[in-house]
């Protein structure tokens, strides 16, 4: 579906955080940004997020626990646990 309007450019553009995106979605996102500053504007602020909380997440090292760690493996390893779920 092409990205006309800012609804499913925002909901791409949220989705390529996560995820790469086909060409034709790639390329629609790219033909709708360059047509609509809030959605430009919008793109812009969610890489300064990210960025932000790289930092963060750089400047301040998660410690957990060795019980915590146990419990996140064990919790991974079931059956189910860890996979991606299908998207509604």
């Amino acid at each position: 579906m092409i990205a006309n309007t800012c609804r499913h450019a925002a909901a791409l553009l949220s989705r390529s955080r996560e995820e790469s995106l086909g060409v034709f979605e790639r390329v629609s996102l790219y033909v709708h940004l360059m047509v609509c500053p809030n959605c430009r504007t919008y793109s812009r602020q969610l890489h300064w997020i990210d960025q932000a909380l790289a930092e963060a997440y750089r400047k301040t090292p998660v410690v957990l626990s060795i019980e915590a760690r146990l419990r996140i493996a064990q919790a991974l390893s079931q059956p189910g646990r860890g996979e991606p779920r299908d998207s509604e």
